[in-house]
């Protein structure tokens, strides 16, 4: 019964994992945006120099 819930725990963990990754790139993207005197919207940062 182990083995049958294997790849459905593995799928979900490498979901996980992706959606951690994109949350933290998407967040490092803005700190640089903001840094650099621009602002984020919508996911696109406007008005870096």
């Amino acid at each position: 019964m182990g083995l049958l819930f294997h790849p459905f725990k593995l799928i979900i963990l490498v979901g996980a994992g992706f959606t951690a990754g994109l949350v933290y790139e998407r967040s490092v993207l803005g700190d640089k945006c903001v840094a650099r005197g621009g602002q984020m919207e919508q996911g696109v940062c406007i008005g870096a120099k």
